[in-house]
C-alpha cells in the first residue's frame, strides 16, 4: 500500500503509515465494511439462514439456495475476517444471486411456453388436455411447490370448462410469467450493492453504484413475498415448511434492515 501523504510503500496489514503515521483511507473503508459483517445482527442473520436451510431439509425440500446463502454468510461474518476473506464471501453472494436470477428467468420462460402450448393444444382438444395436465401436476407436484401450485391453478380454471377454461389458463400463466420476469429486476439493486461492497473491500474506494436504499427496498419486497408463500405450505398441511418460509422471510427482512441502517 502506498501512503497518500508521503508516498511510502508498506504492507496493507498496517492501519497507519509507519513513516508519517497517516491513517490509510483504504484500511478505514475496509474496516467499515468488516464492521457490518462482524456485527451481532449479521451473525443473527447467518443463524436464521442456517435454521431456514435445516427446516427446508426437514420438510423434504432441498432449499439449495438457502444452504449456499448460509455458507456465504458464515464466510463473511468470521471474526476479524481479512479483506480477501470478505471479498470471497461477497463474490460467493454475487454468484448465488446471479444463478437465482437465471433460474427465475428460466421459470418465467417455461411458464410462457406452457401458456402457448395450452393455447395451441387446447384449440384442438378443448379442456380435455388441460384437465389431464392439472391431474398430473397435482399428483406429481407434492414435493415440488411450483408444480403443486400449477396443479391447483389448473384445477381452478378447469371448472370454467371448454375454451373458457383454456383462455383462463393461458391468461393466468402469462400473467404469472410476466410477474416473475419483472420480479427478476429486483435482483439488480441488490447485486449492484454487493458489487459496491466488493469494490470497497478490494480497492478501498466507495463505488458509485446502487445505494443501500434501493437494495433494502428490494429485500423488503422479497421478504414480503416469501412470507406470503407460507400460505401455499399451509394449504399443503406442511407445518415445518411453513416455519421455514416464515424464517426465510424474517432473514430477508433482517438483512434489509441491516442494509438500511
Amino acid at each position: 500500500m502506498t501512503c497518500p501523504k508521503c508516498g511510502f510503500t508498506y504492507t496493507d496489514s498496517l492501519s497507519t503509515c509507519p513513516k508519517c503515521g497517516q491513517i490509510s483511507r483504504v484500511n478505514v473503508l475496509q474496516k467499515s465494511v468488516q464492521a457490518v459483517f462482524d456485527s451481532l445482527l449479521f451473525r443473527c442473520i447467518c443463524i436464521m439462514s442456517t435454521v431456514t436451510a435445516v427446516l427446508y431439509l426437514c420438510s423434504g425440500r432441498l432449499g439449495l439456495f438457502w444452504i449456499l446463502f448460509s455458507a456465504a454468510g458464515w464466510i463473511t461474518c468470521a471474526e476479524k475476517a481479512s479483506p480477501r476473506q470478505l471479498a470471497a464471501g461477497l463474490q460467493f453472494y454475487s454468484i448465488i444471486l446471479k444463478c437465482l436470477y437465471y433460474v427465475m428467468l428460466a421459470l418465467a420462460g417455461l411458464l410462457a411456453l406452457l401458456a402457448v402450448a395450452i393455447l395451441i393444444v387446447g384449440s384442438f382438444t378443448g379442456d380435455t388436455w388441460l384437465t389431464y395436465l392439472a391431474g398430473v401436476a397435482t399428483e406429481y407436484g407434492t414435493g415440488i411447490i411450483p408444480v403443486a401450485t400449477l396443479g391447483r391453478l389448473l384445477d381452478t380454471v378447469v371448472s370454467f370448462e371448454g375454451m373458457v377454461a383454456v383462455a383462463a389458463a393461458v391468461i393466468a400463466l402469462f400473467a404469472i410469467a410476466v410477474a416473475v420476469f419483472f420480479l427478476t429486476k429486483l435482483f439488480y439493486p441488490v447485486q449492484h450493492y454487493i458489487y459496491g461492497l466488493l469494490h470497497t473491500v478490494r480497492d478501498g474506494e466507495t463505488a458509485t453504484l446502487e445505494g443501500p436504499t434501493h437494495a433494502s427496498t428490494c429485500l423488503f419486497i422479497f421478504a414480503g413475498i416469501q412470507g406470503l408463500s407460507s400460505i401455499t405450505y399451509i394449504s399443503l398441511g406442511n407445518g415445518i415448511a411453513v416455519a421455514a418460509s416464515l424464517c426465510a422471510a424474517a432473514t430477508l427482512f433482517s438483512l434489509a434492515w441491516l442494509i438500511r441502517k
